[in-house]
């Protein structure tokens, strides 16, 4: 892969899932994007949160997976638009928007997790408490995605994680339940 077209909103969106920079996880500290057999992946997670958005591309060829640094996100000031992103030498890429390029070293570390393995095939529709300040983020990233309202669409998964999609049916947000003393209500006990 030499390069590949991004949409601005999309990894805006999925960086909101990612870890800050007080997380000694330094890997987490981006958006990896994943290319392989036609299809790009864009995911970013915090360890308790996950963004993944998936998208066909027929402007790569092999595969390969980066990690674009969050600081070099938050300098593209526009929300819709593009991005290139091109591999430019050996551990070099650059990231060029808004007829600005930023050249980086991608995050350092080999190791990302494996984010298939978080994300479930299906849901048990199992009620579960989750923070309110990730159910924050999906709603930031609904809007970001072009939902203004900033509607979610919420498939609970009792103690697994919970998928919260929104109206691009391309992005999905994980989010770990909290372990609670509290016990979830049933409908029946609602009424």
């Amino acid at each position: 892969m030499n390069s590949v077209t991004l949409e601005i909103e999309a990894l805006k969106a999925v960086a909101l899932f990612s870890a800050d920079n007080k997380d000694i996880r330094r890997y987490l500290e981006g958006v990896r994007v994943v290319f392989k057999d036609g299809l790009c992946e864009i995911v970013a997670t915090c360890g308790h949160t996950l963004g993944y958005l998936k998208k066909s591309t027929d402007e790569m060829t092999g595969e390969g997976a980066v990690t674009i640094p969050i600081s070099v996100l938050k300098n593209i000031k526009q929300n819709k638009g593009y991005a290139l992103l091109a591999k430019r030498a050996e551990g070099v890429w650059s990231l060029k928007a808004e007829g600005i390029e930023a050249t980086f070293n991608p995050v350092e570390g080999q190791y990302y997790p494996d984010y298939h393995r978080v994300i479930p095939k299906q849901t048990t529709g199992e009620a579960a408490w989750y923070d309110p300040e990730y159910l924050m983020r999906v709603v930031k990233a609904a809007k970001i995605l072009g939902n203004r309202k900033g509607l979610v669409l919420p498939s609970y998964n009792g103690e697994a994680g919970g998928v919260f999609g929104c109206a691009d049916p391309r992005f999905k947000a994980i989010i770990m339940p909290l372990r609670s003393d509290c016990s979830v209500p049933t409908s029946a006990e609602q009424e």
